[in-house]
């Protein structure tokens, strides 16, 4: 049980920018960017939502799983 991975991000202080690059990107770059990030700094996140997230990434319709990294990102 940990942080997810929007405010993981958001307490290591990386810049929106860098979230709205990912968010914007199409498919496959927008995982390269992600993988970036996580990369660069080693989240301790609460894996049962982070796997959620990745299943679903791609939601053709409403790409949920983006709008949720934006939303934990500012919201916390």
């Amino acid at each position: 049980s940990g942080p997810t991975l929007g405010k993981a991000l958001a307490e290591e202080e990386i810049n929106e920018r860098r979230i709205f690059q990912v968010v914007r990107s199409q498919s496959p770059t927008d995982l390269v960017h992600l993988r970036r990030l996580t990369q660069q700094i080693k989240p301790s996140v609460d894996w049962n939502r982070f796997g959620k997230m990745i299943y679903f990434w791609r939601d053709d319709q409403n790409e949920i799983s983006k709008r949720q990294l934006m939303e934990d990102y500012y919201l916390g």
